[in-house]
């Protein structure tokens, strides 16, 4: 299963919906520069996205794309939830 890639407008309009964005860099590059209401699920670590109920939908991003896209099919894997890459 591969994830849909999304716009920054469009998850930006998700993100005001309830969506949680997810930064899957790890500590050493979060700890550079970060979107402040990102929750950090680092790759390396990541196994089971455990998000609460409060949103239906996740949006992965690292710093230019390839990590997701690369990873989408893991990353689908790891959440119940409607799942994309920005």
């Amino acid at each position: 299963m591969s994830l849909p890639h999304i716009s920054p407008a469009k998850a930006k309009e998700l993100i005001d919906r309830g969506a949680v964005l997810v930064d899957i860099r790890e500590f050493d590059e979060r700890a550079r520069s970060r979107i402040p209401a990102a929750r950090h699920a680092p790759l390396s670590r990541l196994d089971k996205l455990e998000i609460g109920t409060e949103a239906p939908t996740v949006i992965f991003h690292c710093r230019s794309g390839n990590r997701t896209s690369g990873n989408a099919e893991r990353l689908a894997q790891c959440t119940d939830y409607e799942a994309f890459i920005l």
